[in-house]
């Protein structure tokens, strides 16, 4: 018996707060393995505020009734494998407090009945201890509950097992998973239904894993479930199936580290949503089927944090994420860092911030659908933060679904923003605004589009807009300081008109803009590249750097900037149609230098054979047009070869050079109104009759012209 004592000394620690005067019994089992008989335990068989201790290896039938208003005190099942089984509905057991798993191993196994404890439930309460409960029905019209009126600790200092097959388990507060710092608790859920009224800790100190493989269970969560919830905590959650409820907020990572998996189900809480919630922390989810809700009862409006404080990491490829009528933040704070991979599945927010109040966001779409609902996608919105959104495939839409003007994207709001679109589609139904505030260099923005498409209705560019692939269908505004570049193979098309305040240069690449073009400031396109207008209209303050031009409608230059402007080297090429023209070539007459220097000149243009009406510069003064070869055909004479039909003139004067343009012989030509002085006129010196040199040239005669025109 001194060796016993011993155990019992340990196994009953936990009596201590057990009224004073209640009797310790202890299990014998001499006669058999039946609880109501007396002669199996010392002393006396365990009365209504009696504790009672089994640890002696043996399998106890449970055959009794203690009810609820006057249950045991403490009930501990100890070392050496004790078990306790329940198997009659007919029978309930009631308890102050229960303990399974003191020292070694000891385990409860309940089919039938119900046993409530009005106080704690422990398993595996000290070190080197497992404590398992099996919680099924034999019966569905006997079923098993477990009802705990306190919290139940699964790995309190030891190591702690919950199965869960059929019936019910009730916890008034919290249900907590490996509580201590070297301890483990485990629950597996494959039928029946958990309710807890408090927080489910999934790994509160320890390690703490929970599994759901139910197709018609609900586990219900009164307040929040956290899964790692201090900096010693590793939390797992697995969902296959059924559904996870939750009143409170769903933390993955609170002070320590936490897993969720979701392959099926539901998921739904009706607060905020959280993965990596403090510093050092790290939280990770992964969707790969079901539906996670966020903010299900919608009392007001809830959040969602990926990498709050700490990291989090959220990866989806398949499901749905409903995060309707909540905003969603990735890397939240100074030190948090939030990344979110998406390759499948749909994802529907408020509105989603990559980088705030100073933290690290990363957003990565291989696939599925994301839909920011009603506010818009920013990148980097606070101060100090840093967001960045790679697409590669799949479906971003911005989209504003109550009409107050919020479907933007926001590339840079007040931190430093990047957006990598090499594939997939991306609609913003309002604007993409590159650099938000971009006065005092709050913030910066870089757009690269280079595949896939990209539909809104302008992009503000205060920054900077790459463009090498894909098909861009919005207008651009591009503001003083910022560039867009167009480049690589192939040619860049503009569905939409485009105001340049800033730099806008053509790379290497074909360009061709759907709408009109007004350049305010520079417009650059290399030797190598061909640009395709509707309509180029260059103001005062613009200028032109081009190789080669193709003007559908209107051209109007009335650029002031002749040092800047440099098309000498260039091709002015009309399409066949209907043009209006202004020309703002100061009109020198027909000098050979004045009139090519500095001057707006081209080294060729080809008129089309369209029609054109020469038109004076706002302030009223006419232009003049220096070129140096004008292509054959491009325009209409009349039957005696001397007026040509198809441009209509004020008083703007077309100039060529002669030796470099036979097919006009040196003549000069009168517009189709009579009335005006405009003509096509010859600029060089007249070459000596029947001379050869002149049919020599050859090849070499535009480069000639425009090395004159560079003097």
């Amino acid at each position: 018996m001194k060796a016993w004592k011993t155990v019992v000394t340990a196994g009953f620690i936990l009596l201590a707060a057990t009224a004073a005067y209640a009797d310790d019994c202890f299990w014998l089992g001499d006669v058999d393995n039946s609880w109501s008989e007396e002669l199996n335990w010392m002393l006396a068989r365990p009365e209504p505020g009696d504790n009672a201790l089994i640890d002696n290896g043996d399998m106890v039938i449970f055959n009794y009734n203690y009810v609820v208003g006057n249950p045991l005190g403490q009930l501990t099942l100890a070392d050496d494998g004790s078990l306790l089984e329940m198997d009659s509905g007919s029978y309930n057991l009631a308890a102050s407090g229960e303990t399974i798993g003191s020292n070694g191993y000891a385990g409860f196994i309940q089919y039938a009945g119900t046993n409530t404890v009005t106080g704690d439930l422990y398993q595996g309460y000290y070190a080197g201890s497992l404590g398992d409960y099996f919680l099924n029905e034999l019966n569905p019209l006997s079923p098993a509950t477990l009802s705990v009126g306190g919290n139940h600790l699964i790995g309190w200092g030891g190591n702690g097992y919950f199965e869960l097959d059929a019936g019910t388990h009730h916890v008034s507060g919290d249900l907590n998973l490996g509580q201590g710092t070297s301890t483990t608790g485990n629950y597996y859920l494959y039928g029946g239904d958990l309710q807890t009224g408090g927080s489910l800790n999934i790994g509160h100190d320890g390690q703490g894993y929970f599994m759901l493989d139910a197709f018609d269970s609900t586990t219900h969560v009164g307040y929040h479930i956290v899964l790692g919830n201090e900096p010693t905590g590793n939390g797992t959650l697995e969902l296959y199936d059924g559904t996870v409820l939750s009143d409170g907020e769903e933390i993955i990572g609170r002070r320590g580290s936490g897993w969720f998996s979701q392959y099926g189900g539901i998921n739904s809480m009706g607060d905020n949503f959280i993965l990596g919630s403090e510093e050092d922390s790290y939280g990770e989810y992964y969707l790969g089927g079901g539906t996670l809700e966020v903010n299900r009862t919608i009392p007001d409006y809830k959040e969602v944090f990926i990498g709050r404080e700490g990291e989090g990491y959220f990866y989806q490829d398949g499901g749905f994420f409903d995060a309707h009528d909540s905003a969603v933040y990735l890397g939240a704070a100074a030190t948090g860092v939030g990344t979110y991979e998406m390759r499948g599945g749909q994802f529907d927010a408020d509105g989603m911030a990559v980088g705030e109040w100073g933290g690290t966001g990363n957003f990565y779409q291989h696939g599925g659908t994301v839909n920011m609902v009603n506010y818009p996608l920013w990148l980097a919105r606070q101060d100090n933060s840093s967001g960045t959104y790679t697409m590669y495939d799949g479906f971003l839409n911005v989209l504003d679904e109550d009409g107050d003007f919020n479907g933007d994207i926001v590339v840079g709001n007040r931190g430093d923003g990047v957006f990598n679109q090499y594939g997939g589609t991306v609609t913003a139904v309002q604007n993409v605004v590159i650099s938000g505030t971009p006065v005092g260099n709050v913030s910066t923005g870089v757009y690269n589009l280079s595949g896939g498409t990209l539909n809104a209705h302008t992009i503000n560019n205060n920054d900077r807009f790459n463009y090498s692939g894909g098909t861009l269908n919005a207008c651009i505004a591009n503001s003083a300081g910022a560039t867009v570049e167009l480049s690589g193979t192939g040619t860049r098309t503009i569905n939409g008109i485009v105001h340049n305040y800033g730099t806008f240069r053509v790379t290497n690449t074909n360009a061709a803009v759907g709408g009109e073009f007004r350049n305010f400031n520079a417009l650059i396109s290399d030797a190598g590249s061909q640009s395709y207008f509707q309509d180029l209209i260059i103001e005062p303050d613009g200028f032109l750097q081009a190789g080669w031009v193709s003007v559908a409608r209107d051209f109007r230059s009335q650029s002031t900037r002749a040092i800047d402007y440099q098309t000498f080297n260039g091709r002015l090429n009309f399409t066949a149609g209907a043009h209006t023209v202004i020309f703002n070539g100061a009109d020198v007459g027909p000098d050979e230098v004045l009139g090519y220097q500095n001057n707006f000149n081209w080294g060729d243009v080809n008129f089309g054979g369209g029609t054109f009406t020469l038109l004076p510069q706002d302030n009223g003064t006419w232009g003049a047009l220096y070129t140096g070869t004008i292509q054959p055909d491009s325009f209409d004479f009349d039957v005696s070869g001397n007026n040509i039909t198809n441009i209509v003139s004020g008083d703007s004067n077309i100039y060529y050079l002669g030796q470099y343009n036979e097919w006009l012989g040196w003549k000069t030509y009168n517009f189709a109104d009579g009335d005006t002085i405009g003509q096509l006129r010859p600029v060089g010196v007249v070459p000596e009759p029947v001379s050869c040199a002149l049919f020599l040239l050859g090849a070499g005669a535009l480069a000639g012209a425009r090395k004159l025109r560079r003097k």
